[in-house]
Parts: structure tokens; C-alpha cells; sequence
């Protein structure tokens, strides 16, 4: 950054831009030169306050003693960022052949027949994550439905729980849940309205209890009744679910354990890259060390060897 000048005013006044400041755009405006980024730090991905921490506590270790050591010494910042930053990209990277692991548990599901899924989802859940989560909707819908009549009157129910174990209720009583209940939001007009309707607001069991007897009115049957052999039904389902579930979690956790590596060519543009880096920080790291010992008035010879190998 350059030093500040006085203005016409007297007052001062910075040229050159200023990282974090009203002029941070174009400090930024770098990345399209990549070697002249001033901050060193990827915007959206690094903290500049981490990467400062981290930076500053590098410098503090290698304690240099002059110019031309705190020089050497952001080269070995530099270089060590670059490995961070490799460790980031490879977590990435792995965590998107996780994520094709779901896709191909998929695909591998719906080739060998298993597109059925859950019988009460229309099509059925082949993506691994849809499935779970139905599964642990319809184990939490089932408990309620069941313990509903012993429920407080004053308990809240949420609207989507409500919801769901109704049209569990409709579906088993070959009833559509919206001729029973006004789903539809054109009467909504101001908040009052809002606030009322079963779209948007909490219920309570004794309501939900009065939907289900309206349902069993319409076909003849036993509230109670009916809600038990709702019942019955989600828990046969969930038993059926709970068995596809198992084959589908095998097959994607054995895609999963296939791609705990990044494929051949990504494995090996890190691997390459990751010894580039390792061997220029090793280097700053010595030239550091024979700055130093060069200020303590040791005698550095101009040619030393660097050996790698296996211990």
C-alpha cells in the first residue's frame, strides 16, 4: 500500500487500493491477473482473517531478523497455503464422488428393478437421502397417529404433521383429504386470514381428531376404527420400506467405499501437484535456515544436497 499524501485541504488522502476498503473491487480486480493478487486469499472459499492468522503465526516461528528473512519467510507462507489450500480441493473433490455414489446407488436401483420404493410415494424413492428422510416421516407420522387420542388438547401439532397423517387417513379411506378440508388459499386475504387457515397454521389433536370423523362419516366407518387401520397401513408400509431401505443403504454405502479416493487422473494431478509444492516449501524452508545461520556468522557452504527417500 502506498504511503498517504495531503490533498488540497490538508487532508490525507490514499492512492493504491485498499483490501477490505471502498476500493476493494479493484484490489480484487486482480484474480483476473492471478500472480497480482494482493491479499493472496480466494474470495467465497478463504477467510482473509484465518489466512492473516495464519500468516502471522508462521512469520512469529521463523522469527526473521531482517528484510531479506521476512522475504524468504512469506515464500514459506505461500507455499504452505498452497498445501492447505490442496487439502480443501481434495475434500471436494471426494466429496463429490460421494455424492455421484448417491447418484449411481440410484441408477443402480432403479435398473434392478426397485423403482417401487415406498408403496405410498407416487414413483417411489430411489435416491438414498429421499428415502431416509421418508422413512423418518413416516416412523414420526405413525407414532403420532398412533397417540393421538391421548394427546393434550392444548399440544401443537405442526401443519405438515397434521397434514401428512390426514392424507394418510384419506388415502386409506379412499377419500381426497381436500373435500373434507378447505386446502385451497383463495380466501386468504389479509393476515387474520393467514393466521387462521390450515395451510399456514399449527393444529391441535382434538382438530385433527375432527377432521379424521368427518372422513369416517363420509364413508360409513368407525373414527377410531378408521384411524387404527390408517395405522395399521403406515406400519406395514414402513416394515416393507424399511426392508428396500436396507438394500438401497448397502448399495450406496458400497458405491461410497468405491470412491473414498478421487478417480485415477484427479489422484494424480494432486499427488503431482502436492510434491511440486512440497519440495519448493522445503527449499524456501532451507534457504531460510542458511539465511540465518548466515546472520549468526556461521559459515554456509554455496552447494548443499537435498536427499529424499524411504525410511
Amino acid at each position: 500500500m502506498k504511503k498517504p499524501k495531503a490533498d488540497g485541504a490538508g487532508k490525507k488522502r490514499t492512492t493504491g487500493h485498499i483490501v477490505g476498503g471502498r476500493n476493494s473491487s479493484k484490489a480484487l480486480s486482480a484474480l483476473r491477473h492471478g500472480i497480482f493478487l494482493r491479499e493472496g486469499v480466494i474470495p467465497g472459499v478463504e477467510s482473509v482473517r484465518e489466512v492473516r492468522r495464519f500468516q502471522s503465526k508462521v512469520i512469529a516461528a521463523l522469527a526473521p531478523r531482517n528484510e531479506i528473512q521476512r522475504w524468504m519467510a512469506m515464500r514459506i507462507v505461500k507455499q504452505a497455503l498452497r498445501l492447505n489450500r490442496l487439502e480443501m480441493y481434495e475434500a471436494a473433490v471426494i466429496a463429490k464422488g460421494q455424492q455421484r455414489a448417491e447418484e449411481e446407488t440410484a441408477e443402480a436401483v432403479t435398473e434392478s428393478g426397485r423403482e417401487a420404493g415406498l408403496p405410498w410415494t407416487p414413483g417411489g424413492f430411489t435416491n438414498p437421502r429421499l428415502l431416509e428422510l421418508s422413512l423418518k416421516a413416516g416412523r414420526s407420522n405413525l407414532a403420532l397417529l398412533m397417540k393421538l387420542p391421548n394427546l393434550a388438547p392444548e399440544t401443537k401439532v405442526k401443519r405438515s404433521e397434521a397434514l401428512e397423517i390426514l392424507s394418510v387417513v384419506a388415502d386409506f379411506a379412499g377419500v381426497k383429504l381436500e373435500e373434507v378440508v378447505d386446502l385451497s388459499a383463495e380466501k386468504v386475504e389479509d393476515v387474520a386470514s393467514v393466521l387462521r387457515h390450515p395451510l399456514f397454521r399449527d393444529w391441535t389433536p382434538t382438530e385433527i381428531l375432527e377432521v379424521i370423523s368427518a372422513i369416517a362419516h363420509r364413508t360409513d366407518r368407525n373414527p377410531d376404527g378408521l384411524r387404527q387401520g390408517a395405522a395399521l397401513r403406515l406400519g406395514t408400509m414402513l416394515a416393507y420400506g424399511e426392508a428396500e431401505a436396507k438394500v438401497v443403504f448397502a448399495a450406496r454405502d458400497h458405491q461410497r467405499r468405491l470412491r473414498l479416493l478421487p478417480d485415477s487422473d484427479e489422484l494424480d494431478r494432486v499427488l503431482r501437484y502436492e510434491a511440486h509444492v512440497w519440495r519448493h516449501l522445503v527449499r524456501a524452508i532451507h534457504e531460510y535456515e542458511a539465511l540465518q545461520a548466515r546472520d549468526r556468522g556461521e559459515r554456509v557452504p554455496l552447494a548443499r544436497l537435498d536427499v529424499e527417500g524411504i525410511a
